[in-house]
């Protein structure tokens, strides 16, 4: 099994290179290696969605707590975990900065899978969605 954190970060998250430093902190946590595979991704409602999948948690832990602050030009005011496992990640092959009505694709392909272990796809994570916070306490600005 391996683990699985779905983090939606609010505040001044779009527009500050939230994504692509997401993706370079991945790449860092990897060490050359694809421990941590999933999306990022902008969400209609001004938030960052990421979904990550790994078997090793403390990977996912370091992400976690980056996503807390994000990159320098960011103002996280709310972070939402949830965190589950999944039966395996060897459907993901990297961890990808999603864009578009290409990333409404790539995002229903990504999680079909996921949806066999009854897991939500962000399609699911809206503002009243309800997604509480594990593990992590929201961080109010």
């Amino acid at each position: 099994m391996a683990h699985q954190v779905k983090i939606v970060v609010r505040g001044t998250v779009q527009g500050v290179f939230f994504r692509d430093e997401t993706v370079n902190k991945v790449a860092e946590i990897n060490g050359g290696q694809n421990k941590v595979v999933g999306c990022v991704r902008n969400m209609a409602d001004g938030s960052v969605y990421i979904c990550a999948l790994s078997e090793d948690k403390s990977a996912l832990e370091e992400l976690s707590a980056w996503a807390h602050h994000g990159p320098e030009r960011a103002k996280v005011k709310k972070i939402e975990e949830e965190w589950t496992f999944v039966r395996d990640t060897s459907k993901y092959s990297d961890f990808t900065k999603l864009r578009g009505l290409y990333a409404d694709r790539a995002q229903k392909h990504l999680y079909s899978a996921l949806a066999e272990d009854g897991t939500e796809g962000p399609e699911q994570l809206t503002p009243d969605s309800g997604v509480e916070t594990i593990n992590s306490p929201a961080v109010e600005g």
